[in-house]
């Protein structure tokens, strides 16, 4: 849904010491490699523009666009200025941050003074093996924003620079550093279905391939301008929260790129659905921040690449992340959901709402019209049972409960499934949010699936699970008789592929479905 833009300059950063100002504590610096002498600089004060940098990385930028160095080991490059019999060979100092600080943190040397006589260009963050002429960065694509309007992932993304400064009389150098890149911040109004949903990912794409992803730039010009060495149409946000009074706010920070009259796309991955809106893009002036402002409406279903694991097996079948429920998987994926009961070949349970009241006991159940249980005279009322009576046999698509319910390409497994997936995974019991159950890990890309420990049901009893219990079980495609079919079983201890006693096919039991390309 096309939705007008409502563009706000959020805030200008000025090149002052004034404004959301960053210092370093002052303490001395003495040289390893020369002895301490005067006229040579031994503290270092960095003032930086608004921005800030990260939580956990770097340092970070605040939703108020403040800038403060955050993290531990932080490091700024500082190259001398040249004259011309100098060439171009000169080694570039760091300083480190060896102390957290809200708007002050110490830096410290590394083994080398600055002269009061000669300028100097700093740069953040440090790069190894930089040149005079060359230092090189990535703008990171795909990002996770922890909470709405939350900021400190924008720290993988903060660059910045000085211009030529000379070293102030009383051993004392500062820096004035201004950014590299811009602020993008999205405000989505989503509607009013989705308002409780869960969101899970934002991609904001362009037509034209105008992000910077990896750049180089010259650290010792006044001005330094990046030059692109990749780039990319698509921004994204991993996301798993929800919004707040109706909105999402979603943060970027991106090169210094002319975004005027561009049409750009919000695509949000959440609830039932996707969900899609635009918005007309500015110029994204180093050093600015915008807010755009759109409306999203639903756009789709979401892609079945969401819900299922690729495990890299030979065949090119995928497994789902969770166990098969009535009305198809929900999203966001719980991979720890039992998921639904059923009869062998039937597409739906006998029930409308199920409660286990735990091992070996009762289960509190509101059963459909002419049903009381997990039995053969329920099952009997599947008019399909009879065309299935050979071992070897296999559901067909009308009988596949997968099938029926997702549709597509989704299948139950089979028995030559199964085995592949043994052949190519180990299994090993595991623990997820307090459930029990087998965690599946591919031994091609090390991708996994969990199976949780479900159960079956037999008459109106709940049976196979104990709260210690990891087993999991669910139908195979594969009929064993006329009154058996096989199902997996997999518990510590016991087979990746344990189907040779075939069960009941009245038996309720979890599905567990497979894509087929």
């Amino acid at each position: 849904m096309r939705n007008t833009m409502k563009q706000t300059v959020l805030t200008t950063i000025l090149a002052t010491a004034a404004l959301f100002a960053v210092s370093c504590s002052e303490r001395e610096f003495q040289a390893d490699n020369q002895p301490k002498k005067g006229g040579v600089i031994n503290e270092v004060e960095a003032v930086a523009d608004a921005f800030q940098t990260d939580l956990s990385t770097r340092a970070s930028i605040s939703n108020e666009l403040k800038f403060s160095w955050k993290k531990t080991d932080d490091k700024i490059g500082v190259w001398p200025s040249l004259n011309i019999a100098e060439g171009t060979d000169a080694s570039q100092v760091y300083f480190t941050a060896n102390a957290d600080g809200a708007d002050a943190v110490l830096f410290k040397g590394s083994g080398w003074g600055l002269l009061p006589d000669r300028k100097y260009y700093a740069y953040f963050p440090y790069v190894d093996k930089s040149s005079p002429v060359k230092a090189t960065g990535t703008y990171t694509a795909t990002l996770t924003q922890t909470a709405d309007n939350a900021t400190s992932h924008l720290s993988k993304n903060i660059f910045m620079y000085t211009s030529a400064t000379t070293p102030q009389d009383g051993n004392k150098a500062s820096f004035n550093l201004h950014h590299l890149g811009s602020i993008m911040k999205i405000e989505v109004t989503v509607p009013q279905e989705a308002q409780s949903a869960t969101f899970k990912k934002a991609e904001i794409s362009l037509a034209d391939s105008l992000f910077i992803e990896k750049f180089q730039y010259n650290p010792t010009a006044d001005a330094p301008a990046l030059e692109a060495v990749t780039t990319t149409n698509l921004q994204t946000l991993n996301l798993n929260f929800t919004p707040v009074e109706g909105k999402l706010s979603l943060w970027l920070l991106v090169g210094e790129v002319d975004l005027s009259g561009k049409q750009i796309t919000i695509q949000l991955t959440g609830g039932t659905g996707l969900y899609e809106g635009t918005f007309t893009g500015a110029n994204q002036v180093r050093g600015k921040a915008h807010l755009y402002e759109t409306t999203v409406a639903k756009g789709g279903s979401i892609p079945d690449s969401e819900f299922y694991v690729d495990l890299g097996l030979p065949s090119g079948i995928k497994w789902a992340k969770c166990n098969l429920t009535v009305g198809g998987f929900a999203y966001p994926v719980d991979e720890t959901v039992l998921g639904d009961y059923y009869g062998w070949g039937e597409t739906e349970p006998y029930y409308t709402s199920l409660t286990k009241n735990g091992e070996n006991a009762t289960v509190t159940a509101t059963w459909k019209s002419g049903y009381d249980g997990y039995t053969s005279n329920s099952y009997a009322k599947n008019t399909s049972r009879g065309s299935y009576t050979a071992a070897g046999q296999q559901l067909s698509l009308a009988d596949d409960a997968a099938n029926a319910t997702l549709g597509g390409n989704w299948r139950m497994p089979t028995i030559a499934n199964l085995t592949e997936l043994a052949n190519n995974c180990t299994f090993a019991s595991a623990t997820v949010n307090n459930v029990k159950g087998v965690k599946v890990t591919s031994n091609i890309n090390g991708n996994y699936i969990f199976l949780p420990s479900n159960g079956y049901i037999t008459g109106t009893t709940f049976k196979g699970w104990t709260s210690n219990s990891p087993g999991a079980r669910f139908w195979l495609a594969d009929c064993a008789g006329s009154d058996k079919a096989y199902q997996q079983y997999t518990a510590e201890g016991s087979p990746a592929v344990n189907y040779d006693q075939a069960k009941d096919k009245f038996r309720g039991t979890p599905i567990r479905p497979v894509y087929v390309p």
